[in-house]
């Protein structure tokens, strides 16, 4: 605890001499993944990839391409000291560089700077990875319900959610019914707007849409698909919503009490 803390004194040290905020610079990934995990909309099929989205954003910054390139976020040796990009190549923003640039930090006090802003990012990076659960099975297999990656699905993912809560299928439904339309579901040419990465349409929205596809004789073509999937989505991606309303309440009794 004592080392933890004397490494962040002198972090915040470091960073007042230099004139610069280094979480500035991790700032653009880190909110939009913080919005997109307030959202109302269902989002629990893209959470492990905005997870693993920032922590590649934070490695970047500090690790070589190299140790990075054709790799999974999880098999990237961000610790190793040759693994690590060298002062010149850190990303600390173009402002705080000509700051230390103009200057001309002495030598050690430059190593102690750069030396804690190394510590930061992997420190960031050990948080996002054992907190960011982008190993959790739910979190793995939800991607099952993104239409915009259906190429790179697998039954398997499906099959996790049917056997983990068997409810989600109607009554009289068969798992062989439901992999049918899996596989038929992964070969149809449906609608341009459905399949845009960054559509702003929400997923279960999507499905319900896939729901009304209609066969040759007027049935519906992934009736039973559209239901599990939109059980899945309907799993919550964050406690926000519980925040929400805790916030309301409280808002609810401070006016109460002031009546």
């Amino acid at each position: 605890m004592e080392k933890s803390t004397n490494r962040m004194h002198a972090f915040i040290h470091c960073q007042e001499e230099a004139g610069v905020d280094i979480t500035k610079v991790c700032k653009h990934g880190s909110t939009r993944v913080n919005l997109e995990l307030q959202s109302e909309q269902p989002m629990i099929h893209k959470q492990a990839a905005q997870i693993k989205e920032l922590i590649k954003q934070v490695m970047t910054m500090f690790v070589k391409p190299s140790a990075m390139i054709y790799k999974d976020i999880e098999s990237i040796d961000f610790r190793t000291g040759y693994n690590i990009k060298n002062d010149e190549e850190i990303m600390i923003g173009q402002a705080a560089r000509s700051f230390l640039q103009e200057c001309k930090f002495p030598q050690g006090k430059a190593d102690s700077f750069f030396t804690s802003i190394k510590a930061f990012f992997t420190t960031a990076c050990n948080y996002l990875i054992k907190h960011g659960n982008i190993s959790e099975p739910h979190l793995k297999n939800a991607v099952v319900a993104d239409v915009t990656r259906r190429p790179f699905i697998s039954f398997a993912m499906l099959d996790f959610f049917v056997k983990r809560y068997p409810a989600i299928m109607p009554a009289g439904a068969s798992l062989d019914q439901l992999q049918m339309q899996f596989s038929l579901y992964q070969i149809e040419e449906l609608p341009p707007g459905m399949l845009e990465p960054n559509s702003t349409a929400a997923m279960d929205q999507t499905w319900m849409k896939i729901s009304e596809i209609r066969d040759s004789i007027g049935q519906a073509k992934f009736g039973l698909l559209a239901k599990v999937m939109s059980h899945i989505l309907a799993i919550p991606h964050s406690n926000a919503s519980c925040e929400r309303i805790l916030v309301l309440c409280g808002r609810i009794g401070l006016t109460s009490v002031a009546v």
